[in-house]
């Protein structure tokens, strides 16, 4: 049996078409949940190459959750537990976007002595703050219960 060129060039025309849809239903799918806001993280890539990575960071109860993207993982590819944060930093960088909001540098300090830098609009480091405060009493080191 012979397959024509064009029976070919259909199939990978269609896996082309199906691939990109799932990526596309996965960021969809992502940007809906609740607490998402847009950022940039700084990371150390797979060969020890390190840069700013653009994503979607995420609030739960007890974490933050980073989702990179444009990937294919449904889960989140940085976890941030709430107790391990020690404390943050600010400073804003760059100007006003033409939306008119400023960006903010987020350095968070980790109970293990890493840190965490994120880039994010100066209303989400607004959200992040008022979470790490909300925290339950107890949970975060240094509380005075």
């Amino acid at each position: 049996m012979r397959t024509s060129a064009p029976i070919i060039a259909l199939v990978i025309g269609a896996l082309v078409v199906l691939a990109t849809l799932a990526l596309v239903a996965r960021q969809v799918h992502v940007s809906r949940m609740r607490g998402v806001f847009d950022c940039v993280l700084w990371r150390r890539g797979v060969r020890g190459r390190e840069g700013w990575q653009q994503g979607l960071m995420r609030f739960t109860s007890q974490e933050l959750q980073w989702f990179r993207a444009l990937s294919w993982r449904i889960r989140p590819e940085r976890r941030i537990g709430r107790c391990d944060i020690l404390g943050e930093q600010r400073s804003v960088i760059g100007e006003k976007t033409p939306g008119g909001e400023d960006y903010v540098l987020v350095e968070l300090t980790l109970r293990q002595g890493a840190r965490v830098r994120v880039i994010m609009a100066r209303s989400a480091a607004s959200a992040l703050n008022a979470w790490l405060e909300s925290a339950p009493m107890g949970l975060v080191i240094g509380d005075a219960d």
